[in-house]
């Protein structure tokens, strides 16, 4: 790893919440900016990982090697862990209970604009709890394919992102393809 200034001391991430997140971020976007390594993705990771602490360095541990290797993959994911994205105006919460064995509906959905890019979209799932900072992610036990329509498949909830199935939807065709989760 490259050597870092005395100034990189100050760089500290603990977890505690999303202000710090953002500014933990932009702190390390500015340190490679200084560095002229704003486009070195693997020692932004790397100069991040030397600022992770407490509750923060465990969660960092958690990560795959990839996403512990890549600044890219590693800020969307502190912002997935420890932001909130505000929420749809058609995204209504729900009032029903957690289950032991929760289950994902996909029914219609409105028309969505012509796509300006890619018409597949990929992703994990997460669900936060109550605001405590707890969340948990979509575990699917075997590949399935979901088409509008109300189909419902069995899932489970898992604490490591690494666990989490990755879904791809397919706004041309409307579709949900899951990949299971290990």
């Amino acid at each position: 790893m490259s050597s870092h200034n005395g100034e990189d001391e100050n760089v500290r991430f603990t977890g505690k919440n999303a202000e710090e997140a953002e500014d933990f971020i932009h702190a390390v976007n500015r340190h490679a900016w200084a560095a002229g390594k704003q486009r070195d993705y693997t020692w932004m990771a790397d100069f991040a990982y030397a600022c992770f602490t407490k509750k923060a360095l465990r969660w960092y541990e958690d990560l795959d090697e990839e996403t512990q290797n890549d600044w890219r993959l590693l800020k969307r994911a502190i912002l997935t862990k420890y932001t909130t994205p505000p929420q749809s105006p058609s995204i209504i919460p729900s009032s029903a209970s957690a289950s032991a064995s929760p289950t994902v509906s996909v029914g219609s959905a409105p028309a969505a604009p012509p796509p300006t890019s890619t018409t597949v979209q990929r992703g994990r799932i997460r669900m936060d709890h109550g605001g405590n900072g707890a969340s948990t992610y979509i575990v699917i036990p075997g590949a399935s394919k979901i088409a509008p329509g109300g189909n419902e498949i069995a899932c489970r909830q898992a604490a490591n992102v690494s666990d989490a199935c990755v879904f791809e939807f397919d706004t041309i065709h409307r579709t949900i393809t899951l990949q299971a989760g290990s």
